[in-house]
Formats: structure tokens, C-alpha cells, sequence
């Protein structure tokens, strides 16, 4: 299949494609735009929408009868219409094409909002500018494993050798000075600080090569959540007193099929989870929520919001989700993995949210017992 350049996008000059206030034949359009592998936007000079290819159909998910003839602003919603709507107007009136490196926000019909790169070009036809082509791809599309492998151990390296360098540097420098005891505590202490996270992340990194290249036994049978829950809440709160732990439960809860030890291993972790992204007094909730066939359990904490591009790739393998406000622990996301491998092993989902205003949380769901019989 073509695919867009990422330098160019070639001018659209025919007599037979876009034309500024009239109808545009579709099956020759159709044809231009399906053969790009990139989500495919044709707009006119009113800057409303008159075709996209099959590519943003699928990652915008806007039916035709509910794109087509609509103003781009009322498409991709408040967090950049007017970037964009700018973008795209600038590019019609000057003729020129314009990179949009930085990264939008596009609202989908459903779901949460992707974050795209892209370009614009001017469509022209007889020298003169009718409207304009917009190009744009997912900027965290997910990768093959090979790749994902590669990166991780690129990250993998750099996050051991870090730490290390730090500690040979420490103890030349402590073999060749002469300080005082509160001074060499200090290093030592920083020393220390370092040597555990090269520990921490090689746990972490044992526990996925054990999912990847073990069978995990999962024994199904009837759980009743709420005193496990409370079970491994208990255990939390004396291991962190100086946080406050709720729980949030309406009415009685039916039974649900999982394997308990596995259960308590996931709610374990998303609460340390919850309590690293927290302030030192944070504040973390369980929530629970009945459904037909499922129960929902929502781990909620009151820290930072989680960035939009990051709730697309928590759960992957090998990817890394700290961010430059540290709003997410500094991990490589081996322990998400892990959950997510738990929850779905046990037939379950899992899940997060964030969203301004709102406290972020992280949910995971398991199949009602005698649903599933």
C-alpha cells in the first residue's frame, strides 16, 4: 500500500477531484484517498469535512452521515479546533504545507481522544487553492513485538547503566576524598538509593520473563470479593499509615470466578500503584460496582491526572510511562503488564481513566460466578 510521505504530500491538481462549493465525485475521490495507509481527511474552503478515507473512518470512528458536510471544529472537539481550524484555514489561503509536528488532541465519536501528528497540503485545481488535505497518524500506535523488544532493551540499558555510572563515580570520589562522616553518609545514602532501583527494576523484569515463558496456572472458583478486599486493604493501610484508604461499596455483591491468590496479588499492586502517584497524606479508594455479568473494581487515587498519551500505552509491554511532570511512578510498565496478564488470564478486563478535575483510576473487572458456569 502507499503511503504518505512524512516530508511531502504531493498538491492535488484535477478537474475531477475537489471543487470550492460543489459536489465532489465520490468514487474518484474514493479512489485517490484509500490508497493511503494514513488517516485521510479532504476538506473545503469552509473548512467543513467532504470525504476521508477508510483509515479515519476506523480511528475516528464518525459514521459518514455524521462527518460528511460537518465543520472540522465540531469533529475533533475543544482541545484543538482552533490549532487546527487555524492550521487548515493558513493552508488554504497561503497555498503552503504545513507540518503539524507538535501533536493534536482529536475528540473521537467514542472512547478517549488520540493523540495524531500530521500534514497539510492545498488541493488545487486550475491554480486555484479549493481546500485542503489533511494527513494525520496516531503518534503511540502500538508496535510489533520485535520492535517493542528492541526499544525495551535500549531503555533496559540505559536504566542500568545510569545508576551504576552513578555509583563507580561515588566510590572513586569517596576513595579519593577526604570528608567528614556526615558527608560520606550523604552519598552513601544517595549510593543506596540507586542500588535499589537497580534492584526493583530487575524484580520487575524477572516477573515478566516468568509470565512470557511459563504456564501460569489459574484455579477458577467461586471469590467473595469483599473480604478479600478488605483483607488486602488492612495490609496496606499498616503498611502505610499515613495514607487514607477507603472503600466504596453499595448493597451486597454476588460471588465472581477467579483465582483468589491471583485477585489479591492484582489489588496488592494497584494500590502500591495508587499510593506511589499520591501525595505522603494521599488518598486512595476502592470503589466497586455491580453489573449483569461483571463485577468492576476501581482502584482511585488523588494524585496527578494521568496525560491523555499515556492512558493509550499503561498496560504495554516493555513501554516506558514516566513523562516530564511525573505524573506516573518511573517505571518500564513491567508490574502494569503483569496485571493486565492476571486480570485477563481470569477472563476480566482492565483499564484506565483520567480525566481533568477528576481523580485517575485504574479498574479491572471479573466474570459473576454464575455467569460463568
Amino acid at each position: 500500500m502507499i503511503s504518505v510521505s512524512r516530508e511531502t504530500i504531493p498538491f492535488v491538481e484535477s478537474n475531477t477531484t475537489v471543487k470550492p462549493k460543489a459536489t465532489v465525485d465520490q468514487s474518484q475521490l474514493s479512489q485517490l484517498i484509500e490508497v493511503v495507509s494514513d488517516a485521510i481527511w479532504i476538506v473545503d474552503v469552509d473548512l467543513r469535512l467532504l470525504a476521508y478515507n477508510k483509515v479515519a473512518g476506523e480511528m475516528m470512528g464518525w459514521p459518514t452521515s455524521e462527518a460528511v458536510g460537518v465543520p472540522i471544529a465540531d469533529l475533533v472537539g475543544p482541545a484543538s479546533q482552533v490549532e487546527l481550524c487555524q492550521m487548515l484555514d493558513q493552508t488554504i489561503k497561503e497555498g503552503i504545507l504545513i507540518s503539524c509536528d507538535k501533536g493534536l488532541l482529536l475528540a473521537r465519536k467514542k472512547g478517549r481522544p488520540v493523540l495524531v501528528k500530521g500534514k497539510i497540503a492545498p488541493i488545487v485545481q486550475e491554480g486555484q487553492t479549493v481546500g485542503a488535505i489533511y494527513a494525520f497518524w496516531e503518534v503511540f500506535a502500538e508496535k510489533n513485538d520485535s520492535y517493542l523488544r528492541f526499544e525495551f532493551a535500549n531503555m533496559a540499558s540505559h536504566l542500568l547503566r545510569t545508576p551504576l555510572s552513578f555509583i563507580q563515580a561515588s566510590i572513586e570520589f569517596l576513595m579519593n576524598s577526604d570528608l567528614e562522616a556526615q558527608e560520606q553518609r550523604v552519598i552513601l545514602g544517595k549510593m543506596r538509593a540507586q542500588s535499589q532501583r537497580i534492584t526493583d527494576f530487575t524484580n520487575e523484569l524477572l516477573k515478566i520473563l516468568r509470565l512470557e515463558i511459563e504456564d501460569i496456572n489459574v484455579y477458577i472458583e467461586a471469590v467473595a470479593l469483599l473480604p478479600l478486599i478488605e483483607r488486602v486493604l488492612n495490609l496496606v493501610q499498616d503498611e502505610k499509615p499515613r495514607h487514607i484508604f477507603h472503600l466504596l461499596k453499595d448493597g451486597s455483591f454476588p460471588v465472581v470466578a477467579a483465582d483468589p491468590v491471583k485477585v489479591e496479588l492484582i489489588l496488592l499492586s494497584l494500590l502500591l500503584h495508587a499510593v506511589k502517584r499520591c501525595p505522603v497524606d494521599g488518598r486512595v479508594t476502592i470503589k466497586l460496582e455491580n453489573h449483569p455479568s461483571e463485577i468492576v473494581v476501581s482502584v482511585i487515587d488523588n494524585g496527578e491526572p494521568i496525560p491523555a498519551e499515556l492512558l493509550d500505552r499503561v498496560f504495554w509491554q516493555f513501554y516506558p510511562v514516566d513523562d516530564a511532570n511525573n505524573k506516573m511512578p518511573a517505571t518500564y510498565n513491567l508490574g502494569l503488564y503483569n496485571i493486565k496478564r492476571l486480570v485477563e488470564l481470569q477472563n476480566g478486563r482492565i483499564w484506565a481513566n483520567s480525566q481533568p478535575g477528576q481523580d485517575p483510576q485504574f479498574s479491572f473487572s471479573l466474570p459473576i460466578w454464575e455467569q460463568s458456569k
